[in-house]
């Protein structure tokens, strides 16, 4: 669920967000009224948007999209404008196979309750109802769950990369598990102040070969 949080953050910077999607669920629909978003029954925006943004589940060719192209409004997906919005902040990255949204979670709850003001964006609930997946924060840090499956992860460099694992997988997008290594390992080189790595993992040796900042172990 990476778009309803990218709606909320951006709704909380001051953006004015619609969205659309033909089977909105409970409670997300009922977080993004509360956040403010406006909520769409058809796909046509009741403003000119300055931008167009996709989930990589929508194919890029459908008319509706077409038709802002045509316009001159981009039309990018979730990932690609999440990079080009956040290119500016300093990014802690959570990436790898799988544990992301629970981390990403653990992370902002940690921070904020720390009183360590930052934005974030999450691809799941909290279990606390009151707390949004997509929080925007006047603080230049901004902890972002950096999604590998449509290969958006190439446009993000991020200040602190928290790397959890790399299984193969999405094999769509990588034909084999030297693929994935080697777009994790071209984001460690991207990556501006530390690898964080678990302690004896592969991923290690990656990290320390491809990173021109110091990677950090944790067990």
């Amino acid at each position: 669920m990476g778009m309803a949080p990218l709606a909320m953050y951006l709704n909380g910077a001051g953006v004015d967000v619609e969205a659309f999607d033909d089977s909105f669920r409970e409670p997300v629909r009922s977080l993004l009224e509360k956040s403010g978003v406006g909520i769409l029954s058809e796909p046509v925006p009741s403003f000119r948007p300055d931008v167009v943004v996709r989930s990589s589940a929508i194919a890029e060719n459908l008319p509706v999209l077409d038709q802002w192209k045509e316009q001159g409004v981009p039309v990018l997906r979730r990932g690609d404008f999440l990079a080009k919005l956040t290119a500016e902040c300093k990014v802690l990255a959570v990436v790898g196979s799988h544990g992301k949204t629970t981390t990403a979670a653990m992370l902002a709850w940690l921070l904020r309750k720390a009183d360590f003001p930052c934005g974030y964006l999450v691809g799941g609930l909290f279990r606390d109802p009151e707390i949004p997946p997509g929080a925007y924060s006047n603080s230049p840090w901004v902890v972002i769950e950096v999604d590998e499956s449509d290969g958006t992860i190439d446009g993000f460099s991020p200040t602190v990369t928290l790397c959890l694992n790399c299984d193969w997988d999405h094999t769509a997008q990588y034909s084999s598990q030297q693929g994935f290594s080697e777009t994790l390992g071209g984001l460690f080189s991207r990556t501006e102040s530390a690898v964080i790595i678990p302690e004896g993992d592969e991923l290690v040796k990656l990290a320390q070969s491809s990173a021109t900042c110091p990677t950090i172990t944790f067990e």
